[in-house]
């Protein structure tokens, strides 16, 4: 085994190998800001490889409009700057990590799961009026998961199995053998990327929500539709425990457990319009 690589190491290692693109860090924050159509489409325009991306996956059968779409202005007007926004982000951030040993884990469960969890965080987050926000800290409320089996493989072994033979949450021994996890990770790499605080908060406490500061419902919401996620395996983040969804964690953002049927039928529904989309990333 190696020896425990410093979490600032590992970033630095991490920033050299995985940018994020200039212009989809301004387009969330112009879109954040209400700004206008044509300077969103101009973002996107600036990144030929972000422009490139967004423009198959808006021709694809999933939004029926196929080869009608052959500018980023185009896609805002044809399909909206929120699922434009989507896209582009799902687009670049599975991307980022190639070459994953698919012995530690399936990339493309993976972010099936991060795909679940993002609009199960969208489905709970419209309830309180910030389901855009919720869905992208959803999607990405994992990516430190990838940081660990790409960059330090043997301690992702080490972490899985000492998980798997004592029943304890993946996060938990992280802590342990790292002297960090990887909501820390995901959260220090959104801070370089340039997300919003909120957002950043909203990774790093997915796991204890409690001890977020200021962004106590938003960290709620992400963690119980990681729950859900979970329970309703769609996708699988390489996790081997996952506990089970209290009373509590519904009463968190203002739901009830009666409210579990109604909730899951349409974080189901939407999964399953999303996925053959998703799809195409992979």
């Amino acid at each position: 085994m190696t020896s425990v690589i410093p979490l600032a190491e590992l970033l630095r290692i991490v920033r050299n190998l995985a940018t994020f693109p200039p212009a989809l860090a301004m387009l969330n924050v112009a879109i954040n800001n209400a700004d206008p159509p044509d300077k969103i489409a101009a973002i996107i325009a600036s990144d030929s490889d972000l422009t490139s991306r967004l423009l198959r996956l808006a021709n694809s059968a999933y939004y029926g409009v196929s080869g009608e779409i052959n500018s980023p202005a185009r896609a805002i007007a044809m399909i909206g700057i929120k699922e434009v926004r989507r896209l582009a982000l799902a687009s670049n951030a599975i991307s980022l990590f190639p070459g994953i040993d698919a012995n530690l884990i399936s990339v493309e469960q993976f972010w099936y799961h991060s795909l679940g969890c993002g609009i199960a965080s969208r489905v709970i987050g419209n309830k309180m009026g910030n389901g855009e926000f919720a869905f992208t800290a959803g999607l990405l409320h994992d990516i430190g998961r990838l940081v660990i089996y790409l960059y330090i493989p043997d301690k992702a072994v080490q972490i899985l199995e000492e998980s798997r033979s004592s029943e304890r949450h993946q996060y938990l021994v992280e802590q342990e053998i790292l002297q960090y996890d990887h909501s820390m990770i995901g959260a220090a790499l959104l801070e370089q990327w340039l997300f919003p605080q909120e957002l950043i908060s909203s990774v790093k406490y997915h796991h204890e929500p409690a001890l977020s500061p200021g962004a106590e419902t938003r960290s709620y919401t992400v963690h119980l539709a990681n729950l859900l996620a979970h329970s309703m395996k769609l996708g699988h983040s390489g996790t081997v425990f996952s506990p089970k969804i209290t009373d509590g964690d519904w009463e968190s953002v203002g739901l009830s457990s009666k409210d579990t049927e109604s909730i899951t039928n349409q974080i189901q529904s939407e999964y399953d319009a999303a996925l053959s989309l998703f799809s195409d990333l992979l």
